[in-house]
């Protein structure tokens, strides 16, 4: 099993991460299967309050699901897929409102969408991903 790695992006009250727990396209990731890749999870996160040891945070409902995002992309990418997380959630967990929906539609990013954004420049602020069905779930 991968290590597990996170990178996360945090602003106001809510922070999103990516996370690798060593999911592949068919649950665990397989790395003898050529078939299978290591893909990353999002979860998003709302303040829950600060002790002497830092800031405490606690899972929001609904809001970690597997992607197509593979753990070897780029960083300058996954940090603009949490731009894009961000952009969607942020307002509605902040008012505690339900991201379910968002959350679902945003599982379908991948890493040549976000990727290809990077590289064409666009997506600075965030919400620019389409969210595509890969073919590949």
């Amino acid at each position: 099993m991968p290590d597990i790695i996170e990178i996360e992006l945090i602003e106001g009250d809510v922070r999103v991460s990516w996370v690798n727990l060593g999911e592949g396209w068919s649950g665990d990731y397989n790395e003898d299967d050529p078939d299978d890749e290591n893909l990353l999870r999002f979860d998003v996160e709302r303040r829950a309050g600060e002790d002497e040891f830092g800031v405490e945070w606690e899972a929001v409902d609904d809001a970690s699901y597997c992607t197509a995002v593979r753990a070897d992309t780029n960083p300058e990418a996954l940090m603009l897929g949490l731009r894009a997380i961000m952009g969607y959630v942020k307002d509605k967990v902040e008012g505690w409102v339900s991201i379910k929906k968002e959350c679902e539609w945003l599982s379908w990013m991948n890493t040549e969408e976000l990727e290809l954004t990077l590289a064409r420049g666009i997506g600075e602020e965030g919400n620019a991903i389409q969210c595509v069905d890969s073919g590949r779930v």
